[in-house]
């Protein structure tokens, strides 16, 4: 009989709560129907989902495809190591990176956010797996969609995007490392949904930051200098999710430099540039213009992107 009880204090939404009624146990599959995704051979399983391949690797672990033996679904499971993540500056910092992901990602519910269904963990096994929505055609960088994506399907990911980061912005949570790597596409239905939540933040009251994250190349001026009063959040992930617009349509970034201290001096005070062997709408120039404005004050916001004219055009 699997055991089935809710951890004290950490989660407490509807998510399911599972511990492993045997980590790793395994099944033969003789025969399935003709149209299942499954192999006749011998898998591995944790409690109702059976193993897949790997279709994402992490600092602290991997994400594999399952299925569900009772609903023959299909999902993502995240299996995340606890000896990896102690070894990410302490232990205490990288679970609490886990936690706030969790705490987090089982409140949000939008078309564009990758949606969290269950937690699996044990306090004696080594791993905590979080059972999670599948997207079919994995990252946008996965996908090596940044070698220059068409500009009609650009638009087509970004409407989606925009939407899912003013829904972010309207509850007063930053993403904080918007990147094609966090970003999961689906081919099929040429929409796209935000993943990885671990560097998210709630704002303090409402408006402000209150520590830098985030990959280099997609952080703002701002959070490339000292400051002495905290910035602004929302106007970070509109920076960030700019500079990833750049990257689909032109496939490189817009500001870049041989060494960390020269790529932030050129985010800081270079003119942003547009590639001349690459055409695109003086639509999309401009509303790239306006959400990598070097003054986070005058950045587009969620609200002003959803009325910009390129979203209309075509």
């Amino acid at each position: 009989m699997k055991i089935k009880e809710q951890l004290s204090g950490l989660y407490t939404s509807a998510i399911e709560h599972f511990t492993p009624e045997e980590e790793f146990k395994e099944i033969t599959v003789e025969y399935l129907h003709q149209s299942s995704p499954i192999s006749p051979g011998t898998y591995r399983m944790v409690n109702d989902y059976i193993l897949l391949k790997t279709i994402g690797q992490g600092t602290t672990g991997k994400v594999r495809h399952c299925i569900n033996i009772k609903n023959g679904k299909d999902y993502a499971i995240k299996i995340c190591s606890k000896k990896k993540l102690s070894k990410r500056r302490n232990f205490q910092s990288g679970y609490d990176n886990l936690r706030r992901e969790i705490e987090l990602m089982k409140y949000l519910k939008h078309p564009n956010i990758i949606r969290l269904y269950a937690v699996i963990d044990d306090p004696d096994s080594d791993n905590i797996y979080l059972i999670m929505e599948l997207m079919s055609g994995g990252t946008i960088a996965d996908a090596k969609l940044t070698n220059r994506t068409p500009e009609p399907l650009a638009k087509s990911y970004f409407v989606g995007l925009i939407s899912a980061v003013k829904y972010l912005h309207s509850i007063n949570i930053i993403h904080r490392d918007i990147k094609p790597e966090n970003i999961l596409v689906s081919p099929t239905t040429k929409t796209a949904k935000f993943c990885d939540f671990s560097t998210a933040e709630k704002l303090v009251n409402g408006k402000y930051l209150t520590a830098s994250a985030g990959t280099p190349a997609f952080i703002p001026p701002e959070l490339c200098k000292e400051y002495d009063t905290p910035p602004l959040g929302c106007p970070i992930d509109i920076w960030s999710l700019g500079v990833t617009l750049y990257c689909i349509v032109y496939g490189t970034y817009p500001f870049t430099g041989r060494t960390l201290a020269e790529m932030y001096e050129n985010i800081i005070n270079k003119d942003l540039s547009f590639r001349t062997e690459i055409s695109i709408s003086q639509e999309l120039k401009d509303l790239l213009h306006q959400m990598l404005n070097k003054n986070p004050l005058q950045r587009i916001s969620a609200d002003q992107i959803q009325q910009h004219p390129w979203l209309f055009q075509g």
